[in-house]
């Protein structure tokens, strides 16, 4: 199919909000359930050979591949407020959202091993734009009670804990400043921007990975959950009490996550950078440490 005809029999099923990204891309806007509306979509176009990937194109959620033309899902109106895409916790906030307009419910979040259960669920605010004094959480479920639990959420292929440039950036700069003198690292400079060679890695000690992990806000409050959500995550239970929701990982311990490491290495886009314009620091997991970066120890 080319990407008319595909516009043509998405607006024949009722989608009539499109927009042209390109001339391989096109996107829905739509107040419904993002997710759902690509799995529908999917199913619509299954005998074209459609598929849906949830980790194709700039959103958390995914596209629709047909071929090589995608179809996107976007908010309708909240465009440009997720810009370039939809935030993965977003899928969980429509979920429990929808579900609260009705009443309370039992919120029930596992991963296979470890279970939590949070009682008398009546709300769900997204506060992941609420970056100040190291908040982590993305989203905070409301009880009856007034209290309320922040939830930090993770892609499953997400490696970065946070872009470490503001909190550690003095140490980083000391670190290459002294690398550098020992010729352990070469810095060079094009125009404005540094350049470094190779990466640089740290182990993070135990109360910095705390931070980068949980911030001030998770940790003995909340939790950290990692999954790349999709509709089928989620469901209600016969009697309409309670919502279970499946995540790959729920951590609430430090002990619960590998070492976390910062790496320091090279981003153009950086030009402001108090290290070298040019150069970031990354807080990672372990596995983003390869044979290209040196590992220093402290």
């Amino acid at each position: 199919m080319t990407l008319d005809e595909i516009e043509t029999k998405l607006r024949r099923l009722g989608y009539g909000n499109i927009i042209r990204e390109n001339s391989k891309n096109l996107s829905v806007l739509t107040d419904e359930h993002r997710v759902r509306t690509l799995e529908d979509i999917t199913q619509h176009f299954s005998a074209q050979g459609a598929i849906y990937d949830p980790n194709k194109g700039p959103s958390s959620i995914g596209a629709v591949v047909l071929n090589d033309m995608t179809v996107r899902c976007r908010p309708a109106n909240r465009q440009g407020k997720y810009s370039p895409g939809v935030q993965n916790e977003i899928v969980m906030y429509d979920e429990i959202k929808g579900i609260t307009k009705n009443g309370a419910i039992k919120v029930r979040i596992t991963d296979g091993t470890n279970v939590v259960l949070y009682k008398d669920v009546v709300d769900v605010l997204q506060v992941s734009k609420q970056f100040t004094d190291r908040k982590k959480a993305d989203l905070i479920l409301v009880l009856r009670n007034g209290d309320r639990i922040p939830l930090s959420i993770k892609q499953d292929n997400a490696e970065m804990w946070e872009s470490a440039d503001s909190y550690w950036a003095g140490k980083a700069k000391k670190l290459v400043d002294e690398l550098e003198d020992t010729a352990e690292v070469e810095v060079t400079q094009e125009g404005r921007i540094f350049n470094i060679q190779p990466n640089i890695a740290v182990k993070a000690t135990r109360a910095e990975k705390q931070d980068v992990i949980f911030g001030n806000d998770i940790l003995n409050k909340g939790l950290v959950l990692v999954r790349t959500f999709k509709s089928k995550d989620f469901a209600l239970t016969s009697n309409n009490d309670v919502l279970e929701i499946q995540v790959s990982k729920v951590i609430d311990k430090l002990n619960d996550v590998d070492d976390v490491y910062f790496i320091i290495r090279n981003d153009r886009s950086r030009k402001g950078s108090k290290i070298r314009p040019g150069i970031r620091v990354l807080a990672v997991d372990k596995t983003r440490v390869n044979g290209g970066t040196i590992t220093v120890r402290r």
